[in-house]
């Protein structure tokens, strides 16, 4: 008998246990029909008091509740006409509660699934709108009490700003500050990529100037001294060259020549440095002499280009006399002396002769 009651018992559960189910997850009221059983029509019909609510909702101020609405509306009536605009007034609702990465993906929803918005323009500069806040830290903070700056954010949105509209006005903006945002966090070469793009996609562009300074100093900034390798160098030199040429009326010229000056001085000071190790470790004035002559070449007015001439006489007279290089070269030379060994040379290896030779001392001694 006990058992029977149990066995009943767990029927009428099992029997009920259907009907409380789809009270708990039925969305619906009892007069609503279900939206995947309406057609476009229906769906419009349905959405339209719940959209003109939102909208009643945004324009009180309340920017939670009418965004609540609206993505109440888009998730049901995805058929409706005034489903886009649904997801629009949801991510305009998301910005002003500084909810930014909802809003972006809302109006990343509109330009992907509804092409036909009449308003996509709108759509693009609330994008960049929040793009901006992420990188300025608009109304951000940690715990409430710690302002912080959402850069790989912001960087990332402006790159979907860009493959979104790369023929609308705000492309090469957005290029410009992914670029700033690099450089300032220190993606050197992601600053790079981002003005190479710039400069390529809109030559004719407003900040296309600036990107080509912009990328002129991130090269120059990249440089280590006249005992390295000399690409960056040159890429500034020939960024710096460009921008003289192409905007000659900007008012940054003077920064741009003072930049090309330094960075035909650092060029010609490498082949001088070069020029100093022949005399010094090879004892090979032809090989110094076309180095010398490069310096010249390549910066001839800077104070490398002059050292190199000061060397070149010293050579020509020496050679004349039939001296040896290695004569008057000391290691360490008077002040005036042309022939000097600055501190650029204090980390070129010696000659083998000279390691031998030292060895053979401290071996006698």
């Amino acid at each position: 008998m006990v058992r029977f009651r149990l066995i009943f018992v767990l029927g009428l559960a099992c029997s009920l246990a259907p009907t409380t189910q789809a009270a708990w997850w039925n969305p619906f009221d009892d007069d609503e029909v279900d939206p995947t059983e309406m057609n476009a029509e229906e769906q419009n019909i349905a959405a339209r008091p719940l959209y003109n609510r939102a909208q009643a909702e945004f324009d009180a101020g309340d920017y939670d509740e009418a965004g609540d609405i609206a993505k109440r509306l888009y998730s049901r009536y995805p058929l409706s006409d005034q489903t886009a605009p649904a997801l629009f007034l949801y991510a305009r609702a998301r910005y002003q509660d500084a909810d930014y990465t909802p809003a972006f993906q809302a109006l990343q929803r509109i330009i992907s699934r509804y092409p036909e918005y009449p308003n996509f323009n709108d759509v693009l500069r609330l994008q960049f709108e929040i793009a901006l806040a992420e990188a300025e830290g608009r109304n951000l903070s940690f715990l409430f009490f710690f302002p912080y700056k959402k850069y790989n954010t912001a960087s990332a949105h402006f790159q979907a700003i860009v493959v979104n509209a790369p023929y609308s006005d705000l492309a090469p903006l957005a290029l410009m500050n992914m670029a700033r945002i690099f450089q300032h966090t220190g993606k050197t070469f992601q600053a790079i990529d981002a003005l190479d793009q710039m400069i390529n996609l809109y030559p004719n562009g407003q900040l296309t100037d600036d990107a080509y300074l912009d990328l002129a100093q991130t090269f120059a900034d990249e440089t280590a001294g006249p005992l390295y390798d000399q690409g960056a160098t040159r890429e500034a030199i020939n960024y710096f060259k460009d921008y003289l040429i192409l905007f000659p009326n900007e008012p940054e010229v003077g920064q741009a020549e003072d930049g090309l000056e330094n960075m035909l001085d650092l060029n010609a000071r490498s082949k001088l440095v070069l020029g100093r190790y022949f005399l010094r470790y090879r004892d090979d004035y032809t090989a110094a002499s076309i180095f010398l002559n490069e310096a010249i070449t390549l910066a001839p007015d800077s104070e490398a280009a002059q050292e190199s001439r000061e060397l070149l006489a010293m050579i020509e007279e020496r050679q004349q006399e039939g001296e040896a290089p290695e004569a008057d070269v000391p290691a360490r030379a008077p002040q005036s002396d042309p022939m000097e060994v600055t501190d650029e040379m204090d980390n070129v290896p010696e000659s083998p002769a000279e390691e031998a030779a030292e060895g053979d001392a401290g071996r006698a001694e």
